[in-house]
């Protein structure tokens, strides 16, 4: 259980004042963050889900929260009830950014590796999916060359992804949990090529690794 003392003033939080990271509130929006930027990455290059898609994708999601720890309970109901949470959430002062917080931002933009950098154009198309309070706490800042940067990127993956293997769409993690679940224990070269790439070692069990 992760659990401590605010460092410092953020926000609304007063130093000093505790917090879990395995309690509800944490955890259900910890799932929301992943169940939102994945279907706004999705919308932004394939076609949008229809109204029937999202349904289905929350009705999975919610399933998918048991793996948080997450009960039925803890979740809106439909998609309506979890669109009005991450709208009240970005709206609200609970979303803050502290220091520590930007500290791995820094460390994210600036590349696991010095041959793995997220371009220019990733770090302004992150930028501008942020709610603007979120952005200007991070100080992520854009300009005329950011937009054109990740607008002429943004079109050319439209373009170029749906017509991609599956080897290249999808990262070496699902790839090996794919492979797991057709009876496969070890990942084959590729994947563990793909693995070294996105997570910095062959496979996900260390153990070995």
């Amino acid at each position: 259980m992760i659990v401590g003392a605010m460092p410092e003033t953020v926000g609304p939080f007063a130093a000093g004042s505790r917090y879990c990271a395995n309690d509800i509130p944490s955890l259900r929006w910890v799932h929301a963050t992943l169940v939102e930027s994945a279907l706004m990455a999705h919308d932004l290059v394939l076609s949008p889900l229809s109204a029937e898609e999202r349904e289905r994708y929350w009705t999975e999601s919610r399933t998918f929260g048991a793996l948080f720890g997450l009960a039925a309970d803890d979740l809106p109901a439909d998609w309506a009830g979890f669109a009005a949470y991450t709208k009240a959430m970005a709206q609200s002062d609970t979303l803050t950014v502290s220091p520590a917080a930007r500290e791995i931002a820094r460390q994210i933009f600036s590349g696991a590796r010095p041959w793995l950098r997220p371009p220019r154009w990733y770090r302004a198309l992150t930028a501008s999916l942020l709610p603007e309070p979120l952005r200007a706490g991070f100080g992520f800042e854009r300009d005329e060359r950011d937009t054109r940067s990740a607008f002429n990127a943004l079109k050319w993956i439209r373009r170029v992804y749906p017509k991609l293997p599956d080897r290249l769409r999808y990262v070496g993690p699902y790839q090996e949990a794919q492979a797991r679940l057709n009876g496969r224990t070890e990942p084959d070269w590729m994947t563990r090529c793909l693995n070294r790439a996105w997570i910095g070692r062959p496979q996900m069990d260390q153990r070995k690794s």
